[in-house]
C-alpha cells in the first residue's frame, strides 16, 4: 500500500511529457488535415485579413509596451515554469523549488508535485526550444496567445458585421483591464481562454458543417483544452453530450479515424494521475472539498453582484461589461438574421462534395 503512491508518481513525473507531446501531435496534425479538407489556402487568407492581423499585432504589442510583463501570482507563475525547465532538460514535468548551479548547470534539490495542467509548461517548452531557457519565454506564449484573441476576435466579427465593427470590438476587449492584466503575466488563465475559444470555434464550425475532418478537428480542440485548466476536461463531456442529444453526431464519423479516438483514454492518464496525486495538495480549509456545486452558486452569486458595484475600485470594468451587454445583443440579432458561413469564423470553406 506505501508503495502505490510512489509507482503513481513515478509513472506521472516520468512519462506525462510524453503524453502531453503526443496531444500536441495529433492536435497540429487534425488541424492540418481538416485545412486540406476545407478550401483553406494561406495566400487568400492573408489576403483577406492582413490589415486585420496587422492592427491585432499594433494592439498586442502596444498593450505589453503599457503594461509591462512581470508576474502577477508569483507561485502559479514560478511553478508553471520551473516545470517547463524540467520538460527541457529532464523530459519529466517536475516542479523545482530548490537548486544548486555547479558550472552553470542546475541541479534540483527539491521538487514538489505540480497539480496545475501540463499544456501551457509544454508550449512554453517549445519556446525553450528556439531561443534556450529563460523565465520570459512565458511572457512570449502569451503573448501570442493574446494576439490569437484579437486576430481570432476581428476575423469573426468581421464576417458579421465589417472590419470598422471588428476594430471596435477588439479595443473594446483590450479595455478590459483583466484581459491585459492575465495576457502580460506568466500564467495559464489567458492561454486557456483562448484555447476554450478554439473549442467553442471548432464546435460551429462542426455544427454548421459536419463531417469527419471537422468531427476530429473538434475532438483534438478539446483533448488539448482538457490540458489546459483544472476544470476544462469537464467540456469532453459537456459539448460532446450536447451534440449527441441534438443529434449531431453519427458513427461514420468515429470510423475515419479510429487511432485518434483508440488513443483519447490513453492520453488523459496524465489528468487522472494528476488528480489521484493533488487528494490533499489543494490549499484549502481542512473539511472543505476543492470542487463543488455550493461553491459554483457563491461564487457566481459574487460574480454576479461585482457587475452592480460602481465604487472606485470596480467603475471602469462594470461600465465596459454593460456597454458589451447591448453590443452582444446587437451581434447576437446579426446572427440571427443571417448565420455566418463557416470561412468567415473557421479557417477554410468545406470543399464541395
Amino acid at each position: 500500500a506505501k508503495r502505490s503512491p510512489g509507482l503513481i508518481e513515478k509513472v506521472f513525473y516520468n512519462s506525462s511529457f510524453y503524453f502531453i507531446f503526443g496531444i500536441f501531435i495529433l492536435w497540429v496534425a487534425q488541424t492540418y488535415i481538416y485545412l486540406r479538407s476545407s478550401a483553406f489556402v494561406a495566400s487568400d487568407f492573408l489576403q483577406r485579413h492582413w490589415g486585420g492581423l496587422v492592427f491585432c499585432l499594433a494592439i498586442s504589442c502596444l498593450c505589453f509596451y503599457s503594461v509591462p510583463p512581470k508576474f502577477r501570482t508569483l507561485s502559479d507563475e514560478t511553478n508553471l515554469i520551473a516545470v517547463s525547465r524540467s520538460m527541457l532538460y529532464e523530459k519529466t514535468v517536475y516542479n523545482a523549488t530548490m537548486g544548486k548551479n555547479f558550472y552553470g548547470n542546475f541541479q534540483p534539490i527539491n521538487r514538489e508535485f505540480e497539480k496545475r495542467r501540463l499544456l501551457f509548461p509544454f508550449l512554453t517548452y517549445l519556446v525553450h526550444l528556439v531561443r534556450g531557457y529563460h523565465y520570459q519565454n512565458a511572457f512570449i506564449v502569451n503573448f501570442i496567445a493574446f494576439f490569437s484573441l484579437l486576430a481570432g476576435v476581428f476575423i469573426i466579427c468581421a464576417g458579421v458585421g465589417g472590419n470598422l465593427a471588428a476594430a471596435g470590438v477588439v479595443l473594446l476587449v483590450v479595455s478590459q483591464p483583466l484581459v491585459t492584466l492575465c495576457a502580460s503575466c506568466a500564467g495559464h488563465d489567458l492561454f486557456a481562454a483562448v484555447f476554450l475559444g478554439l473549442a467553442l470555434l471548432s464546435t460551429f464550425v462542426f455544427m454548421t458543417a459536419p463531417s469527419p475532418q471537422s468531427f476530429a478537428w473538434l475532438w483534438t480542440q478539446l483533448l488539448a483544452l482538457s490540458q489546459a485548466r483544472y476544470e476544462s476536461c469537464l467540456l469532453f463531456i459537456v459539448i460532446p453530450g450536447i451534440l449527441f442529444f441534438l443529434g449531431y453526431l453519427r458513427e461514420e464519423y468515429f470510423k475515419r479515424y479510429q487511432y485518434l479516438y483508440f488513443l483519447t483514454p490513453i492520453l488523459f492518464l496524465p489528468v487522472i494521475l494528476q488528480h489521484l496525486l493533488s487528494q490533499g495538495a489543494l490549499e484549502t480549509p481542512p473539511g472543505v472539498p476543492a470542487f463543488s456545486f455550493h461553491h459554483l452558486g457563491v461564487n457566481l452569486m459574487d460574480m454576479a453582484r461585482s457587475q452592480f458595484n460602481f465604487s472606485y475600485y470596480q467603475a471602469y470594468n462594470n461600465l465596459l461589461f454593460w456597454l458589451a451587454v447591448p453590443a452582444a445583443l446587437c451581434l447576437f440579432r446579426q446572427f440571427s438574421r443571417r448565420p455566418p458561413a463557416p470561412s468567415d469564423c473557421g479557417p477554410g470553406r468545406p470543399r464541395n462534395s
